[in-house]
């Protein structure tokens, strides 16, 4: 029976002592200095692997793509099929007009004729 007694005091005494060994290691300042220093060098690894391009790359593509994808909104919105005037299409080319079905001296007729109402209204504006 004492045996027993004995053998759970010295369990009790040596769990004891473990404990206190780990609040003397954690409490200590040089437990954490290796420690510390472990955590930043792991920190250094992996910022050294990733790229600071990468940090730039995938936002720029999301911009190019929003902007890409805005184009074809308006488009869509506005029903706008073809462009009308091209600058240039291949290098060190002159611009070049597509051919259209735009009748120009019908709109020319609709402008003067606008341009008339217009003064025709500043008159009688005027006169009053």
């Amino acid at each position: 029976m004492e045996e027993q007694i004995e053998e759970k005091q010295s369990l009790k005494e040596s769990i004891l002592e473990m404990f206190f060994i780990v609040k003397v290691c954690l409490t200590s300042f040089w437990f954490w200095v290796p420690t510390l220093f472990a955590l930043f060098s792991f920190f250094e690894l992996y910022m050294i692997c990733i790229n600071p391009w990468l940090l730039l790359i995938p936002p720029s593509i999301m911009i190019i793509a929003a902007l890409a994808w805005e184009e074809k909104r308006v488009k869509a919105q506005y029903g706008i099929t073809e462009q009308i005037l091209k600058s240039s299409d291949p290098l060190f080319s002159g611009p070049r007009r597509v051919a259209t079905d735009i009748d120009v001296e019908k709109l020319v007729k609709e402008y003067e004729e606008l341009l008339e109402k217009k003064t025709k209204q500043n008159k009688k504006a005027k006169k009053q």
